[in-house]
């Protein structure tokens, strides 16, 4: 089980439901069909939840029933702003840590633009990325060159990212996996490096 499987899972552990029979929302931009979809679990109609809850359809305590279902369904910019809407940072620790695990986990499976969106939400990018180091595979090199390249050509730069990407062990992770690597990882890699000093130079 991967570390996203088991945040999910954590999810529906600390949020188990019961889920509302319905949901109530603005008749106005509601339908009977959404309230029908949302009960279903239709993917469509999670989608639309997510952008509407707790204005215009249902409440906070809604939104906590249908968190686990959200958090696989929704985009992580809808997710993040209801959660902030819903002030997830008061809800009890044990919730509170159920969610902060399920972004971590989202954020280090996900593509690396999340890391943005989740740095501005509060989590510390830096530790969105920790595990990579750890991860001798070409798809972890190879998104940490993915960061270097986007961190190097962005107008700002987090302090964090950049302190972690100029961490010695960060060169030595991409040259270590350099010379395992299939050619073409390896070129990615060599370009990393390269462009890691570029942005040691320029920082």
């Amino acid at each position: 089980m991967s570390e996203l499987d088991r945040a999910t899972a954590r999810l529906l552990e600390v949020f188990p439901g019961p889920l509302p029979a319905e949901v109530d929302g603005c008749p106005c931009c509601v339908s009977a069909e959404d309230r029908a979809g949302l009960a279903a679990g239709s993917p469509a109609a999670l989608d639309r939840f997510a952008h509407k809850a707790m204005t215009t359809w249902g409440g906070v305590d809604d939104f906590r029933a249908y968190l686990p279902e959200l958090a696989v369904a929704a985009d992580l910019d809808s997710l993040l702003a209801k959660l902030s809407y819903a002030r997830w940072t008061r809800w009890a620790a044990v919730e509170r840590d159920a969610v902060r695990d399920f972004l971590l986990a989202r954020g280090r499976s996900g593509p690396v633009s999340d890391l943005d969106d989740l740095a501005r939400f509060g989590l510390e990018a830096a530790s969105l990325l920790d595990h990579l180091r750890a991860d001798p595979t070409d798809q972890a090199l190879r998104r940490i060159a993915e960061v270097v390249t986007r961190v190097l050509s962005a107008r700002q730069r987090d302090p964090g990212v950049v302190a972690w990407l100029l961490d010695p062990r960060t060169a030595a992770a991409l040259e270590d996996g350099f010379f395992r690597a299939d050619a073409e990882t390896a070129a990615v890699l060599s370009a990393a490096v390269d462009e890691l000093e570029l942005l040691r130079s320029t920082t």
